[in-house]
């Protein structure tokens, strides 16, 4: 027989409910070491042969049983009844009292009470507030061990991926499919993937103090001047020499999609590497000849990618400009209004110049009056005149 944990009275096995005062009762218990779901009749524990002799009987593992004023759980035994039988038929129960016991976090060896720990549910362990992850539901040691067997499948799944040397629109998808399921983030995601292919293909030996001066001088001819051929000359050799530099393929890419898109395009398709620098000269190019689902085609792939990246964001918005003057429907012109309120802060000078110009673009559209942008108004606003004005991009 049971016995019911509100009103003590006995209760028949398997009834779900006492008939005494209507209490729910358990119909399992929790074996306090191991943790195994037991019958709530169970004397022992079938699984670790922890004896249940020195506990009251709560009719399961969640329910409480009551000490004093302490409504205590036993799958955390923080107490125990001992039962003494004296002259008589007359029984002393002693309550034990052991929420002041102390254990040792398993992580950090902290000495806490026990009604101060957390129980990890993968090694079963006792661990302080320090030491347990929240957000998990675990201790910090088996939250680590998962991140590293999560990242393991990953590059797993890179190697096999980029066997041929390149990442197809349906490997990608897969991969980003992988990546939400493992909980891995888009940062963590893109610095695995770098090392996976610097692995298979041979590390980068680095840039020269001269090589890094000329990358700035490039950029600046590029951003400030507008000057996007004299750019591709001054990248050119550094290119050749640092073809897994991601700094320079970014660069240099940029700058040739603005000079000659159809050699930009030749270059992208033999560079085995996904970089957003890649996507965001593809659309630009596809923008500018009118190929509005090449320019979808990529927004898309990139967006899963890099989803809060305020370039790609930026685009989104000529895109949807360019399908309203492309098709004359104002829907698209009010989703590019709606796309420019979602934007996000800009971080540097480059994505600063990049808001500046979707922001006016769209308010010419809806008819507001902005003035003109000059060289004058970048310099007060910080911004680069070749973007900021659009004349890269035409």
């Amino acid at each position: 027989m049971l016995k019911c944990p509100q009103c003590c009275a006995e209760v028949e096995v398997g009834a779900k409910f006492c008939a005494e005062c209507g209490t729910p009762i358990p119909q399992t218990k929790e074996c306090p070491k191991c943790h195994t779901q037991l019958k709530p009749t169970a004397k022992f524990c079938a699984e670790c042969g922890y004896s249940f002799a020195g506990l009251a009987s709560t009719g399961g593992g969640a329910s409480g049983v009551q000490m004093g004023s302490k409504n205590l759980i036993s799958g955390d035994v923080v107490g125990h009844q001992e039962s003494f039988k004296v002259s008589g038929n007359a029984t002393i129960v002693k309550n034990v009292d052991e929420s002041r016991k102390m254990v040792q976090c398993h992580v950090c060896g902290r000495n806490m009470t026990i009604d101060e720990s957390f129980g990890c549910p993968i090694c079963h362990e006792k661990t302080c507030a320090n030491c347990y992850d929240r957000e998990y539901g675990s201790c910090v040691k088996c939250h680590e061990i998962k991140v590293k067997e999560n990242d393991v499948v990953y590059k797993e799944a890179l190697v096999r991926m980029c066997a041929d040397g390149v990442i197809g629109l349906a490997e990608r998808r897969e991969l980003i499919a992988l990546q939400k399921k493992l909980g891995i983030t888009t940062e963590k995601a893109m610095a695995l993937e770098k090392t996976v292919k610097a692995d298979m293909r041979g590390v980068d030996v680095g840039l020269t103090s001269f090589e890094g001066f000329t990358i700035r001088k490039a950029a600046s001819k590029l951003y400030e001047d507008g000057d996007a051929k004299a750019a591709v000359e001054m990248l050119q050799n550094i290119y050749d020499a640092h073809p897994l530099e991601e700094k320079v393929i970014s660069l240099y890419v940029e700058a040739l999609g603005a000079y000659d898109g159809n050699k930009a395009k030749t270059a992208i398709s033999r560079i085995q590497v996904d970089l957003p620098a890649l996507y965001l000269t593809t659309i630009d190019i596809a923008l500018r000849s009118g190929d509005m689902n090449l320019a979808e085609e990529r927004l898309l792939t990139a967006e899963n990618i890099w989803p809060d990246s305020v370039l790609l964001k930026c685009r989104r918005v000529c895109f949807l400009h360019k399908m309203y003057s492309v098709t004359g429907d104002v829907n698209f012109l009010a989703e590019a209004g709606n796309a420019v309120v979602d934007l996000g802060e800009p971080q540097n000078k480059l994505e600063r110049s990049w808001v500046f110009l979707v922001q006016n673009l769209i308010s010419k559209s809806l008819g507001d009056s902005v003035p003109d942008i000059t060289e004058d108004i970048c310099t007060e606003n910080d911004l680069f005149y070749p973007i900021a004005s659009g004349k890269l991009l035409a």
